[in-house]
């Protein structure tokens, strides 16, 4: 007997409900009824560019602003980026790698990148996403003293590190 799709995601939810823990990667990966591979649950930037060529390709074909890179470097206050993404997406195949090269160009201590993997019914483990309100993917919510400061929704305005720096400048 087959198992629906909707089962597994059930299975899926109870294990990742099961094995969630804040910063620590707990996802799995698995193929959905489209055919697409697909990432659900808490996910580093290392492992997401290791499993997913087209995020590694994007990533090592970027430059980021390096102004907004100098800007990031010397930041200090600490601040986390809860980032949403479905490794289905267009945009976050195109977005999400920039962020990465980004913050691995800053190499700042005081940014850090909590990175929540969704299915195409955009549903997560922990809920984070009604939590937060997030309709669309990718979304970046910056957070200062676990309190939301500002985010990107889809798609940069200027460029995700430019976006970046113009949130952190209100909180400055």
């Amino acid at each position: 007997m087959k198992l629906s799709y909707e089962v597994w995601a059930v299975v899926l939810v109870g294990f990742l409900v099961g094995c969630a823990s804040v910063h620590k990667s707990r996802f799995i990966i698995t193929t959905n009824e489209r055919g697409e591979k697909v990432v659900i649950g808490r996910i580093k930037s290392e492992e997401l560019l290791r499993h997913f060529p087209e995020y590694r390709r994007n990533y090592l074909n970027y430059y980021p602003d390096s102004s907004a890179v100098r800007f990031l470097q010397s930041w200090s206050p600490p601040v986390e980026i809860l980032l949403f993404i479905g490794t289905w997406c267009s945009d976050c195949r195109r977005e999400v790698p920039k962020l990465f090269k980004t913050l691995d160009m800053a190499k700042n201590s005081q940014i850090k990148l909590d990175i929540v993997a969704i299915d195409r019914g955009k549903r997560d483990a922990e809920n984070l996403m009604g939590k937060y309100g997030i309709r669309y993917v990718p979304t970046f919510v910056i957070l200062y003293r676990q309190r939301e400061v500002g985010r990107i929704v889809e798609h940069a305005k200027v460029s995700i590190e430019q976006d970046l720096v113009t949130i952190l400048k209100q909180i400055q």
